[in-house]
């Protein structure tokens, strides 16, 4: 009997394909990883073969556990807001212009000319900005215009996938409205949009509902991935829309904070939230429901920074004994105090696209003396990242009548220290989940469940998914921590003039 669901979810260090059982519990997850390629001081660039490489090792070595011919569906997730271009035979033209990618700002200068912010983001779900796929699909036009007329599509991580698997080439409302280019209201491309980028319509693909099976597994497919033939693939959602079924946010009102490479504070409303400056919205994967967030580029990523470049003799001692080295680092963090004894860690490492919407932003620490420690140091990085995101929360506070609580997932969570700082930050209760790395995979193995009919609606997340630790703020540390946030806040300010300068350093 074919009672297992498959999820592969495109990250933007590496693909985690993950099974699960009907019941929702998790069976095996595997991952591997693959390489960002930094380059011209802005530029993120990926190649999407490795994406397909890391997906055909994952499944493999997924299906060792359980005949093949017991997966019920494939369903996927990926990072959102890239720009993958491929021919009319699916080939990649180009390396992908991933989400961390800030290289469009003329571009965003050029729209900001045409539109009006309001109706923009009334329209489209955000206002001009680099990270923006509909930016970069710009900038092809405008610096490779032979390649852009080669191009037949313009592809999300997880379209590519999609395709590679069966194919057909789709996408989701939610991926697509992440573009910027897509009429929310009515799902489906929108004229005008197009026409103020000077874009066509048809170099996008199809649109599709999230839990839609856009097709089955190849012959060729099941060669590379050591799948069967013929086995459902339901397209799935983006991370931040699938993150948010795999952490029970499937209401209005609902929150949720996921910390991996990237990080994200969301609320699902039935509405967008009105902020054109410092929020955008989604599509959830949930018709009539809306994922409205603010993410932070380098959240894991300022600490896996930290980990490389800084904490040399945590990594040493790790590899060496075969461990972690974010646990030795954890060890370093608990020796200094909330607030890091003055120490403090603005967390951009690849500017901001939200609450100052500035690609030119760097990370920073400020607050550093002569008795400042290695563990001040280490600490700092955790709590700038967690002043983000409880800012980011903050903004939505209006739009519910009591905010309370909400859910912390993944890979981050899954250390005391980061759930401790982060609680006593936001001075809610925080619950914690069963599965907090594969929240984004649990959400898409979800969503291609209901795809295939195996739930009944995505209520059934309720029986899915357990909370395993319910968690209450450190009353003396949230107090220090709150007279600590606004000079996080105004530290942006004072840098600011100095970030175009810095930027014309290379």
């Amino acid at each position: 009997m074919a009672d297992y669901l498959l999820s592969c979810d495109i990250g933007t260090s590496a693909t985690k394909a993950s099974l699960f059982s009907d019941t929702g519990k998790l069976i095996k997850s595997v991952v591997a990883p693959y390489k960002i390629h930094y380059s011209h001081n802005s530029w993120a660039e990926q190649e999407p073969e490795d994406w397909w490489a890391a997906v055909c090792e994952t499944t493999k070595a997924l299906i060792q556990s359980i005949p093949a011919s017991s997966i019920a569906v494939i369903s996927l997730s990926g990072q959102m807001s890239g720009a993958t271009f491929v021919d009319s035979a699916g080939k990649p033209l180009r390396r992908s212009i991933i989400w961390l990618d800030n290289r469009s700002t003329k571009e965003v200068e050029e729209l900001e000319k045409k539109v009006d912010r309001v109706r923009h983001f009334e329209q489209s779900g955000r206002t001009p900005n680099s990270v923006r796929p509909m930016e970069k699909v710009m900038w092809v036009k405008n610096n490779e215009p032979e390649l852009y007329k080669a191009v037949y599509k313009v592809l999300q991580s997880k379209d590519y996938i999609a395709f590679k698997l069966t194919g057909n080439l789709v996408t989701d409302y939610t991926d697509a409205s992440a573009t910027y280019l897509l009429d929310r209201k009515k799902c489906i491309w929108h004229q005008e949009l197009f026409e103020t980028a000077g874009l066509s319509i048809d170099k996008f693909p199809e649109l599709v509902a999230s839990t839609q099976i856009i097709g089955y597994v190849t012959s060729g497919a099941a060669a590379r991935t050591g799948l069967i033939k013929g086995i459902p693939v339901v397209i799935g959602a983006g991370d931040v829309s699938a993150s948010t079924v795999g952490s029970k946010c499937v209401q209005h009102g609902q929150t949720h904070i996921s910390i991996g490479s990237s990080a994200w504070a969301s609320i699902t409303l039935d509405k967008p939230f009105h902020d054109p400056d410092r929020v955008y919205s989604v599509l959830h994967p949930i018709p009539e429901l809306y994922v409205n967030e603010c993410c932070l580029l380098t959240a894991g990523i300022s600490y896996s920074w930290l980990r490389d470049e800084i904490c040399t003799y945590e990594k040493y001692t790790a590899q060496n004994q075969g461990k972690n080295a974010y646990d030795f680092m954890d060890e370093q963090v608990v020796k200094s105090t909330a607030g890091s004894n003055g120490v403090m860690f603005l967390p951009y490492l690849r500017g901001d696209m939200c609450l100052h919407d500035d690609p030119l932003a760097t990370g920073a620490f400020i607050g550093l003396r002569a008795e400042s420690t290695r563990a001040d140091i280490l600490r700092s990085v955790i709590e700038g990242v967690g002043f983000y995101l409880d800012l980011s929360l903050k903004l939505f506070a209006s739009a519910v009548q009591d905010m309370n609580e909400t859910i912390l997932v993944g890979g981050a969570m899954k250390g005391y220290v980061w759930r401790e700082i982060l609680c006593d930050i936001l001075g809610l209760r925080c619950s914690i989940p069963e599965y907090l790395e594969e929240a984004t995979s649990l959400g898409a193995a979800i969503i291609g469940g209901v795809g295939i009919g195996m739930f009944k609606d995505f209520s059934v997340v309720d029986q899915l998914i357990s909370i395993e630790q319910e968690m209450e703020p450190n009353v003396q540390n949230h107090a220090k921590y709150r007279k600590m946030e606004p000079v996080f806040d105004q530290a942006y300010s004072a840098l600011k003039p100095l970030y175009e300068g810095l930027h014309a350093i290379k």
